[in-house]
């Protein structure tokens, strides 16, 4: 519904998904009465957007913060399409999005072509004690690994090419399987145990016709199926795969759509791809931040998300490699902010203005027809990994602390 307010075009968007239409395309939502939104665009020489916060239409089922997270959205949407509008509450007209706000958040995209973010702005503080070390361990993992993991796809091909071609790229193939972890964007934890199984994550695109067809391919051929399995999603534990000389952990996520979209592996991908154009050396130390993360998060038992299990309530990888990103690739300026949102907040309050922000579409909620950006922080992590997460990170800077110390007496 179109109606001018004081001489200015008034444009009722009724949900998210008509926001980003209309900062993607210049689409008018068309609705026949505004009780339908709780978005209001003003389309004036002062362009602004009002929220009325008693009309939301909630994506997030966490009644005490669902505002606060639909703000949220709302913000990632015009930093997306790099848009500043201030944003208004329809009720007590209060500034709700600042152009500082907005700029900061521009900073935490960059790297990021699809968005047109500019150039990765590396932080200063990227080196820590036994970076060096680190990075040579990186690389000497990275090698074997993606090895691996090459191996299982072929292994998996061979199966799936009864049903139609197969491709290991976004939109080429019938279907379409595509790595999804640390492993293959060179990321992953160096195993403290060779011994273990390997571990490899993959989407699986197929037309929403073949789905069950393949779904059953797999698990005939397989045969390891173990854990929770659902519609969207099957793990495999333990299957030898020929050429490999250990046993694998397969994740599979099944996404029923063909729809081209840009993903959260992608996302990341991209952006550590700019960082490697960039400047190869800070991209190993970029690199090195991030598994120095996970490697200190793990060990504190707050690396898993919730839903990977209950007890951690962590980020998850693809959570810590997001949240480094946003911090110039460097975990000790991550660790800094995330405890200065964090003091005297218990996890509820925390949540309502500290975002780790998805700038890429999670596969499964993009299949499920859920608010595809994930904020990590919501999604993954819970009171307890919070509080653990916040003991974990106090002690790694004391760390720091201590050896800046040493090398000053």
């Amino acid at each position: 519904m179109i109606k001018m307010v004081s001489n200015s075009e008034t444009y009722n968007i009724a949900n998210l998904k008509e926001l980003e239409d209309f900062l993607r395309q210049g689409v008018i939502p068309n609705h026949q009465s505004d009780a339908n939104g709780p978005l209001y665009f003003i389309n004036s020489a002062n362009s602004y957007i009002l929220v009325d916060e008693s009309k939301i239409s909630f994506f997030h089922k966490v009644p005490e913060i669902e505002k606060a997270l639909f703000l949220a959205d709302v913000k990632l949407f015009l930093a997306m399409y790099n848009k500043y509008l201030p944003i208004f509450s329809k009720e007590t007209k209060q500034l709700l999005f600042s152009e500082e706000e907005f700029l900061a958040m521009r900073k935490k995209m960059s790297g990021l072509k699809k968005y047109n973010a500019g150039d990765f702005i590396f932080s200063d503080d990227l080196s820590f004690p036994g970076i060096d070390e680190l990075m040579a361990e990186i690389a000497q993992n990275n090698a074997k690994v993606i090895s691996e993991e090459n191996t299982v796809k072929d292994y998996l091909k061979q199966f799936l090419e009864s049903l139609g071609s197969v491709s290991f790229e976004l939109g080429q193939g019938d279907i379409e399987l595509l790595g999804t972890g640390s492993t293959s964007r060179g990321t992953s934890l160096p195993p403290s145990d060779t011994t273990k199984n390997g571990d490899y994550d993959f989407a699986l695109r197929v037309s929403p016709s073949q789905m069950e067809e393949v779904k059953n391919l797999l698990a005939h051929n397989l045969n390891h199926l173990f854990g929770q399995t659902s519609p969207y999603r099957f793990r495999f534990y333990g299957v030898r795969v020929a050429g490999l000389n250990k046993l694998a952990d397969i994740d599979i996520s099944f996404i029923p759509t063909k729809e081209i979209y840009y993903s959260t592996d992608q996302a990341l991908s991209d952006r550590l791809e700019t960082i490697k154009n960039q400047d190869e050396m800070r991209y190993r130390m970029v690199i090195a931040n991030i598994v120095k993360a996970k490697k200190v998060l793990k060990a504190a038992g707050v690396y898993k998300a919730y839903r990977s299990d209950n007890k951690q309530g962590g980020l998850g990888g693809v959570g810590i490699e997001n949240w480094i990103l946003q911090y110039g690739g460097s975990f000790k300026e991550a660790a800094l902010d995330f405890l200065t949102h964090a003091q005297g907040k218990s996890f509820i309050e925390f949540e309502k203005d500290y975002h780790i922000i998805d700038f890429g579409n999670n596969h499964v909620s993009k299949a499920k027809g859920d608010f595809p950006y994930d904020s990590f922080i919501v999604k993954n992590m819970r009171q307890e990994g919070f509080l653990k997460m916040c003991t974990a990170l106090e002690a790694y800077l004391k760390s720091l602390s201590n050896d800046e110390n040493l090398k000053l007496n």
